[in-house]
């Protein structure tokens, strides 16, 4: 929720996926992953989720 609040509107209509990671001595994490909306470019969608101050990194599916 808080994700989608700083992210003003952009993750809107989205399906996340949320993985949950525990980092020995700095304790439990959250990943969000979303795919871009259809026909938006997705470092550009990534850019404009830094933009509006969230930390974003694209990943890559394993798809060629």
């Amino acid at each position: 929720d808080k994700a989608k609040v700083r992210a003003a509107g952009a993750l809107d209509g989205l399906t996340p996926h949320v993985a949950t990671v525990d980092l020995p001595g700095r304790g439990r994490y959250y990943r969000l992953r979303v795919s871009p909306p259809a026909g938006q470019d997705r470092t550009e969608f990534c850019a404009a989720l830094v933009r509006k101050g969230s930390a974003c990194l694209l990943a890559h599916d394993g798809g060629g």
